[in-house]
């Protein structure tokens, strides 16, 4: 989790809590950088997470982004979580998404495993939960440096130190890139070419792992488990791999819905934990945004289901915690990097604490029986792509 961003705090609490009530048992760790204000690392404590030490930043050469001043700059950051080699495997979960199923299952599957995206790939057939996604899927194109990718919203790991290096170094801004001729595209990264980025982390991970691991195959965890919230019409149309997106029911297949525009249900929560909106005002304005793409109703059911779990959290929150999510929230500033209790400017961080050297927190015991395993999730404020790539 990285910077000041209300957002990044308020989506995080609303995952915890969704988390704690589902029952599951694993930790869920916050791995934050220093500029995370202190308050919203305590509301995060008091919702049962596990908060790390802080850790820097993870930056990408400009070269090889689309937008280098955009929004999804500092993503690369999540990746942060290979070096935790106090685990056995980690559950990498982005803060937009909101569970309806518990995710302890999850660590059954063999890592890595993550939903593989339907963007470049024409000819692929469709997979199912738990298929090995064929190597031959990830190779990068000679011409134009584009090449399949995993969602990294909920992604099963293996902690990898070396692999951490791998991608730092490879993507090290420090690094004199060239230009491809004739090509959008940047010569020599993980030994292909790369196309400037929306996504970073995600092309980073996939393209690092197959580099330095050849023989390591990706575990599809299947579109259940990682439901973008998007209209089936605007959702990668005529792509083989977008086709469960449209068949899976709503209500009774999806067990992870991920909003992964970029608008987010937590812009609302404000408004109606103050009674100045109605969540059904909300869910007409939300489902109007794309209705030519959206028959099925997608974002207004999520939207719908999000607002209602910010609603049980803000409840619990005042009565339980003696926390106000939405003071919270406004209290959101700058000057809170240097909350009393948090790193001065400048101050150098230690590494990241493995798990089993973390004290124990109100509503997080129930979790503490999976520490013997090796297992957790980490929660990253990773941002998003735009809808057309």
């Amino acid at each position: 989790m990285y910077g000041d961003n209300p957002e990044y705090a308020l989506l995080a609490l609303v995952l915890a809590r969704r988390l704690a009530t589902l029952g599951d048992r694993h930790p869920l760790l916050i791995l934050p950088t220093p500029d995370v204000p202190a308050p919203f690392l305590h509301a995060l404590r008091r919702a049962g997470c596990q908060v790390l030490s802080p850790t820097g930043y993870l930056w990408m050469h400009p070269q090889l982004l689309r937008a280098p001043k955009g929004r999804h700059s500092p993503v690369l950051t999540k990746l942060r979580a290979l070096g935790l080699v106090g685990l056995k495997k980690l559950l990498l979960l982005d803060l937009d998404i909101l569970p309806r199923r518990g995710l302890d299952a999850l660590f059954e599957f063999r890592a890595p495993a993550a939903k593989m995206m339907p963007a470049h790939l024409q000819h692929a057939l469709p997979l199912a939960s738990g298929d090995i996604v064929p190597n031959t899927w990830l190779e990068v194109c000679a011409q134009t440096g584009t090449a399949g990718r995993i969602n990294a919203g909920v992604c099963l790991l293996e902690p990898d130190p070396e692999l951490l290096e791998y991608i730092a170094r490879e993507v090290d801004p420090a690094r004199e890139l060239f230009e491809a001729d004739g090509a959008d595209a940047i010569c020599d990264v993980f030994g292909a070419l790369w196309r400037p980025s929306w996504t970073p982390e995600e092309d980073a991970l996939t393209r690092g792992l197959r580099a330095l691991y050849p023989e390591v195959c990706w575990t599809h965890l299947g579109v259940a488990w990682n439901y973008e919230v998007q209209g089936d019409l605007g959702y990668y149309p005529g792509l083989p791999l977008a086709e469960e997106h449209s068949r899976l029911d709503l209500k009774k297949d999806v067990c992870v819905f991920h909003f992964s525009g970029s608008q987010k249900p937590s812009w609302y929560a404000w408004h109606i934990g103050r009674g100045e909106m109605s969540i059904e005002e909300v869910c007409r304005e939300a489902a109007e945004v794309k209705a030519d793409e959206d028959p099925r109703g997608t974002v207004h059911a999520a939207t719908r289901e999000w607002l209602e779990a910010f609603g049980e959290l803000h409840t619990h929150a005042r009565c339980v915690w003696g926390i106000d999510v939405l003071e919270l929230v406004g209290w959101a500033a700058p000057s809170l990097a240097t909350w009393p209790g948090g790193p001065a400017p400048g101050e150098a961080c230690q590494g990241p604490r493995a798990p089993e050297e973390l004290p124990g927190s109100p509503d997080g015991q129930q979790r503490d029986r999976s520490r013997s395993r090796g297992e957790a999730y980490l929660a990253s404020a990773g941002d998003v792509a735009p809808d057309s790539e």
